[in-house]
């Protein structure tokens, strides 16, 4: 089976205009087709500055994972260990981090990314559903 792979990057700075999450995704849609997720990971950090002191932290990255039924599941980065899950429709990659108090800057430089087959399957699989941006 030939893998695949979800993957975003983050560059992003500005002033915080309020204490707000903002999240970034890329969604696979994978047609109910059993998946074996072999790795996700993350690298990079949010830095916030204010009154000449700054401080930095983790983005959080995480996998949502919806079956054709309808419900879904999460599981956080890094992910070392494969995972085989059946019946899925989405496989979705997110980025989540944090900016603020108001007046806030910040800098944003993240990656993660997601390796994984399709099951059972011959062809290339499922492309990336493209245009998910930045969601603040």
């Amino acid at each position: 089976m030939p893998r695949l792979w979800l993957n975003l990057f983050v560059d992003q700075s500005g002033v915080s205009p309020q204490s707000q999450a903002i999240t970034v995704s890329e969604i696979a849609k994978t047609l109910g087709l059993p998946l074996n997720l072999i790795e996700s990971d993350h690298s990079g950090s949010v830095i916030l500055s204010n009154n000449q002191l700054s401080s930095y932290g983790n983005a959080e990255v995480y996998l949502k994972i919806t079956f054709r039924n309808g419900t879904f599941s999460y599981l956080s980065a890094p992910l070392h260990t494969s995972v085989e899950v059946q019946d899925v429709e989405f496989l979705e990659l997110s980025i989540v981090f944090l900016t603020g108090p108001p007046g806030t800057p910040y800098r944003a430089l993240v990656n993660a990314h997601c390796v994984y087959e399709v099951l059972g399957q011959t062809t290339t699989g499922p492309e990336p559903i493209t245009g998910v941006g930045l969601n603040p």
